[in-house]
């Protein structure tokens, strides 16, 4: 299923990208891009959009332990 926050984005995008550079952009083509009237939880609200920060917790963390264990490896192999 396609995120439809994604889709409206890279749908304005493309409508941006397609007219002329001479064209000026409407007022309302610029809030839709600088819009900072809503949080990200209501933008999410909006959207339908579930966010889960325990994955991103974990893939630091488990990055950070594979990068410092190939640290630590590769400085006692050397001396």
């Amino acid at each position: 299923m396609a995120n439809p926050a994604r889709e409206h984005l890279k749908k304005l995008r493309r409508d941006i990208q397609a007219k002329e550079r001479d064209d000026v952009m409407t007022q309302e083509e610029i809030d839709l891009i600088f819009s900072k009237e809503l949080s990200d939880k209501e933008i999410d609200k909006l959207h339908g959009i579930k966010r889960k920060p325990w994955i991103g917790f974990l893939i630091s963390c488990v990055g950070s332990l594979i990068i410092w264990s190939l640290i630590g490896y590769f400085i006692f192999n050397i001396i």
